[in-house]
Parts: C-alpha cells; sequence; structure tokens
C-alpha cells in the first residue's frame, strides 16, 4: 500500500470514527497469496468496556 494510500485509509477511519477509540485494522500488503485459491486467517479477541475478563471467556471456549 502506497504512502498516500495510507494517509487516505486513516483519514477516512479518522471521519468515520471521530474521537472514539479506532477498531484494530490488519493491512496484509502482498499482491496476492502464494497459490490460486489460497485462504488467510486473521484470529482476534475483542473485550467491551465493562467486561471482567477476556481470558476465562476464551479458555472456557465461550469467545
Amino acid at each position: 500500500m502506497a504512502k498516500t494510500q495510507r494517509a487516505s485509509l486513516a483519514a477516512a477511519v479518522e471521519r468515520a470514527w471521530g474521537d472514539a477509540p479506532k477498531p484494530a485494522c490488519t493491512l496484509i500488503p502482498v499482491p496476492r497469496l502464494a497459490l490460486d485459491g489460497m485462504l488467510f486467517e486473521v484470529e482476534a479477541l475483542a473485550v467491551a468496556e465493562g467486561t471482567t475478563s477476556s481470558a476465562s471467556a476464551a479458555s472456557s471456549g465461550a469467545v
């Protein structure tokens, strides 16, 4: 992703979210994966404000 594209993306996120906490953003800087049909998985854990423990929920399989 070119520097100007990153700046444009950052400006769009700022317009959309304003002063609120921004979401995580993952950019995969490859034109394509090694082979056609390949997939990739992104695993993430989100914790909402006011929750007690994400670790216990994750270990119990609730997440």
